[in-house]
């Protein structure tokens, strides 16, 4: 299906639009239809907010629809990351995410990208979170994506999710695992190898896949391999932008190029 690709956030994007819209026109449902494409046209245009209205207006119509809550949950994650670390409103965006994953999980338990969108919404509100928030919803991200692979196991952006998890976990250093394990009864295990097995996986079954490229050489810049993330970011500039997200990470991709060509890492 098409949509999975989320080329976002996150998430992750070319997307899978054209198979959850299927769905729609499915419902009988024309005006909904319209809306969705007049949506789609508006974020793949990069005007998040104008899809945002527009899909907000299918929902009234359809507040059930996969393939509404599928975008709604997309588009206020994505909106979320363009205003994380610049507006109090970005926490709002990623809970509005969540609203519509949730959704998605009581209306859609058996669909992939259901559990894709769960793993990628709470984990979003990580950095909002105090530390024992943090480890249950790591557990959570794992769980989710791990449930999103054993419905569909070509799911290249579960495999993406759990890369960026186990990168995350294999930069706790000795002291934090401690806490983590020992104190806090969490059992939080994860390696730099894991998350490069994690991310290649998700190349093998998307190779144009942006995100798989950036959090890869994010894995290389951490275990010293300062030539395979300069590739991997060069390849993150050969991939166009399909939207405001995917631009923003382009961005990152060029400056963090510009860090490692000075020596800046």
């Amino acid at each position: 299906m098409k949509f999975r690709r989320m080329r976002i956030v996150v998430l992750i994007t070319g997307l899978l639009f054209a198979g959850s819209l299927a769905r729609a026109a499915e419902s009988g449902n024309s005006s909904v239809a319209i809306l969705l494409n007049r949506g789609d046209r508006l974020f793949r245009s990069m005007n998040n907010a104008g899809a945002l209205q527009a899909y907000l207006e299918a929902e009234k119509l359809a507040p059930t629809d996969y393939a509404v809550l599928v975008r709604l949950s997309r588009v206020n994650n994505d909106m979320g990351r363009l205003l994380l670390r610049k507006s109090p409103d970005a926490e709002s965006y990623y809970r509005s995410a969540i609203a519509y994953a949730e959704r998605l999980r009581s209306q859609y338990p058996d669909s992939a990208e259901t559990w894709f969108y769960l793993a990628l919404c709470h984990g979003s509100l990580v950095p909002f979170k105090s530390l024992g928030e943090k480890l249950e919803l790591s557990h959570d991200v794992r769980a989710n994506a791990e449930r999103a692979l054993a419905i569909d196991s070509s799911f290249a952006m579960a495999h993406v999710i759990l890369g960026v998890y186990y990168r995350g976990v294999a930069r706790l250093g000795w002291f934090e695992r401690t806490i983590v394990n020992g104190i806090l009864g969490k059992n939080l295990g994860g390696t730099y190898e894991e998350a490069e097995q994690h991310l290649r996986r998700a190349l093998v079954l998307d190779p144009d896949n942006p995100y798989a490229h950036f959090e890869l050489s994010w894995v290389y810049r951490a275990t010293g391999r300062m030539d395979d993330a300069k590739a991997e970011l060069q390849i993150v500039l050969t991939i166009p932008p399909t939207c405001q997200r995917e631009q923003l990470q382009r961005d990152d991709a060029e400056r963090m190029l510009q860090r490692l060509a000075t020596g800046t890492h």
